[in-house]
């Protein structure tokens, strides 16, 4: 296989896997509406506020990929 395939597999497969993990996270995150009453939450709930972040790290992450590798 060319290389140019062998990319294009890796960053598929790569951006399958980034998608599956945000989805997880997404489900953990949004199990109930996030509203502002939660938000204020973040400082006093460690779990909720890591499960933000990694929300939006994963998010990202998957952003970069399909945007920036894959699609250019």
């Amino acid at each position: 296989m060319d290389p140019a395939r062998e990319r294009l597999r890796f960053l598929l497969d790569t951006v399958a896997l980034q998608a599956e993990h945000l989805l997880g996270t997404d489900q953990r995150l949004f199990v109930e509406p996030f509203t502002p009453e939660r938000a204020l939450q973040l400082r006093s709930d460690p779990l909720l506020a890591e499960r933000l972040d990694a929300f939006n790290a994963r998010f990202a992450r998957l952003q970069d990929t399909a945007g920036d590798k894959l699609l250019h």
